[in-house]
């Protein structure tokens, strides 16, 4: 075994190039996986950073505990640490468990029975425990699907490219194999001949990849934090750090070594297989019939001779190019599929907050109208409109015969929730006289009116824009709502009023509109019942123990200074805790931020995918032509000049290329239409073409193969008719 070791890293040293480029497909794919599973632990450890820096170092806290209590519950073995703290309900412990698994919460409540500890006092530090995997979280299960996913199509990718180096090289060496079979080798020796191989090429090829996929990590990283820095709504306290484990280095080394058998043991068995006299006189490298090779009688006339004898190679070397085109498929179903779908994301997060009329919500909290209307006024700015609102959230239900049979389809049967909205007096009376109505009609009575918005607005079902009218409710027909409230007070120009309202209230809609008002559609719950009254009824309404809030919806043609200068002006005359500002507009900077940083990490996905595809194609056609040395030097010899091989050698690479794009431009668009439907209510656009994506990938593939058969066959003008037809594979 000694002697067929170093036959095989002979052969190694002699095709340089060959193992060169399969070291570099190994590494590859070994370097996706360390990045991939790097992400997910880099990820985890981001949150468990912050977790930390917000809330502190501990598992489980007891508090409302004695002295004594708190003593022995630290002593305790189940425990690695504890820290003893004055916290807001009194004397407190926390404590980190010596065992960190999924049953320290039944290990917590042995505690809480051994000490006569009430399980109501005892709390768990929920975020750091999702960070430690302890928890469940929602994004945990998809984020390791999407990682599963992507380390298959690595290693479905990298036992082709591989499988197919291994193939080459042992039909190189069949005259070898048959040679050493005819004194005594034996078929498993052979076997762990050309697995050898792979084995060999795996001590160069791991090492350089987990290095690779550090460093690719460390980029794509370095490249997240800058843009999460970025980002307001996204805070963070922590960044990423590049970490892996322990099982995720292993996962890489097994998954490397376990592609590497499945990807040689095929030819292996195959070269095993095969007697000595066979592979010494290789006839058994081509065997098929006269009709596998019959093309049609167009390509001869449309390309000549050398269209012929290109379709007549490609159908006798299926084999030899299938790996190639299915390589070259893999990449355009990836690009085209990948790059749709974030066209499609991009283009989502920039239409989240468009129609609004206004890219802030200024939220005034308290209990004194005219200090909040004061604030109101002061922050008034040229270029900046103001449209103030008030909101009541009530419960409501409305059956089926309150509903269109579009709002019964869309809605599912039924609606209990509504948004009431009050305008101010000037803005209510103008929306009245736009409606033909008398806004006095509005004021009073056990049933206030209210003007009731009949429309879905942009209803978003399986990716589809849908807006109908969702009510059959006529005017005069009165509603029963639960605000919540009372007995409660309000005064209007008329007089001062008290209504009494229990538990249910009620409401008449006077009027409904199918226009929803700039104010009210940032508010605007597609499902839900939304009316529209005037301020006195809203306060009637309003549960006396609940504080007001007023709701400035304002657009400004600089949305961040305005913001600045409204939270420095609210800060210094309120408390932290009583405004709010939202700014849709850098919300939506900030989504489309978050799916650029989404796409970063699957362009780089694809990127190294594609290099492993590449790699294929540049080692299966410049192999392919080294060992047809003979066959062209035959054809020269013949009388065919070094442009019609070359003229050969560009239709072989355009039948190559033209296969790939029939099959995978479908297949890549089929798979972008599979991710737009899966987006279902994520979006409120129309199906976005790959257009670009497409002409891309097929100008790409085009290239690469007449580029990479350019330049394996530059090879074949090197030496004359007579030395290549007398080479021997080596």
């Amino acid at each position: 075994m000694n002697l067929l070791l170093r036959l095989s890293a002979r052969h190694l040293r002699l095709n340089k190039k060959r193992s060169v480029i399969t070291v570099i497909a190994i590494a590859l794919s070994v370097a996706m996986v360390t990045a991939i599973s790097g992400f997910i632990v880099s990820f985890q450890d981001l949150l468990y950073q912050d977790s930390v820096a917000r809330e502190g170092l501990w598992h489980v806290r007891y508090f409302g505990l004695s002295e004594e209590i708190m003593a022995r519950v630290g002593a305790d073995p189940a425990f690695s640490s504890y820290e003893r703290l004055e916290g807001e309900e009194g004397p407190e412990i926390r404590l980190l468990f010596a065992e960190i698994d999924r049953h320290i919460f039944e290990r917590s409540e042995e505690i809480c029975l051994k000490y006569g500890i009430d399980i109501s006092q005892a709390q768990y530090n929920n975020n750091l425990l999702i960070a430690l995997g302890i928890i469940p979280a929602g994004y945990y299960e998809p984020l390791y699907s999407f990682a599963a996913i992507l380390l298959s199509l690595v290693a479905i990718a990298s036992i082709m490219v591989i499988r197919n180096a291994f193939s080459i090289s042992a039909a190189e060496r069949s005259r070898q194999f048959g040679l050493l079979k005819s004194v005594g080798a034996t078929g498993s020796q052979i076997r762990g001949a050309v697995l050898s191989e792979g084995f060999i090429l795996a001590a160069f090829s791991i090492p350089v990849g987990i290095l690779l996929g550090l460093l690719v990590q460390w980029v794509a990283l370095s490249i997240a934090n800058s843009i999460i820095s970025t980002m307001n709504a996204i805070d963070f306290m922590a960044s990423f750090r590049v970490r892996t484990s322990l099982p995720a280095l292993l996962l890489a080394v097994g998954s490397a070594l376990v592609t590497i058998f499945l990807a040689a043991f095929m030819p292996a068995l195959r070269a095993s297989k095969i007697s000595a006299i066979e592979a010494i006189r290789q006839t058994g490298s081509i065997k098929m019939r006269s009709s596998d090779v019959r093309v049609l009688p167009l390509t001869g006339r449309l390309f000549g001779f050398e269209g012929i004898l290109a379709a007549k190679t490609m159908k006798r070397s299926r084999g030899r190019y299938r790996t190639t085109v299915i390589s070259l498929v893999v990449s355009v179903v990836l690009f085209v599929g990948v790059s749709s779908f974030g066209q499609m994301l991009m283009k989502a997060s920039s239409m989240v907050y468009e129609n609004y009329g206004s890219n802030l919500l200024v939220n005034i909290y308290g209990e004194d109208k005219a200090l909040q209307d004061e604030l109101a006024a002061e922050l008034s700015a040229p270029g900046a409109t103001f449209y103030p609102h008030r909101t009541l959230n009530a419960s409501v239900l409305l059956d089926e015969d309150y509903m269109t049979p579009a709002g019964l389809e869309m809605f599912g049967g039924e609606v209990n929730s509504a948004v009431i909205t009050s305008l101010p007096d000037g803005d209510f009376n103008s929306l009245c006289e736009s409606l033909g109505l008398d806004s006095e009609d509005f004021i009073g009575g056990e049933s206030p009116g209210a003007i009731l918005i009949n429309t879905s607005g942009t209803f978003i079902v399986r990716g589809r824009r849908h807006s109908f009218t969702p009510y059959s409710i006529s005017a005069g027909q009165t509603l029963s709502i639960n605000p919540g409230s009372s007995i409660h007070s309000y005064e209007t120009t008329n007089g001062s009023h008290q209504i009494i309202y229990n538990d249910n209230a009620s409401l008449t809609i006077l009027a409904e509109t199918d226009e929803i008002p700039v104010a009210v559609g940032i508010e605007f719950i597609s499902n839900a019942l939304n009316l529209i009254v005037p301020e006195a009824t809203r306060a009637a309404l309003m549960p006396e123990n609940q504080s007001d809030v007023l709701r400035l919806a304002v657009m400004t043609s600089d949305a961040n200074a305005f913001e600045a200068r409204a939270k420095e002006h609210l800060a210094s005359r309120l408390g932290e805790n009583e405004f709010y500002i939202f700014n849709y507009e850098a919300m939506a900077e900030n989504n489309r931020n978050i799916w650029l940083l989404v796409m970063i990490f699957v362009y780089g996905f694809i990127a190294l995918l594609s290099l492993i595809s590449v790699t294929n194609l540049v080692t299966t056609i410049s192999t392919g032509i080294a060992l047809r040395q003979r066959e062209f030097a035959m054809l020269r010899s013949l009388g065919m000049t070094k442009r019609g091989i070359n003229r050969t050698l560009s239709y072989e690479s355009l039948i190559c290329g033209f296969k790939a794009i029939a099959l995978g431009v479908p297949l890549g668009i089929a798979v972008s239409f599979a991710m737009y439907h899966a987006l279902d209510g994520a979006m409120s656009f129309e199906y976005i073409w790959p257009t670009q994506s497409v002409i891309i990938s097929i100008a790409a593939v085009l290239a690469l193969t007449l580029l990479t058969m350019r330049l394996a066959s530059s090879r074949l003008r090197k030496g004359n008719i007579s030395s290549a037809m007398q080479s021997e594979i080596i």
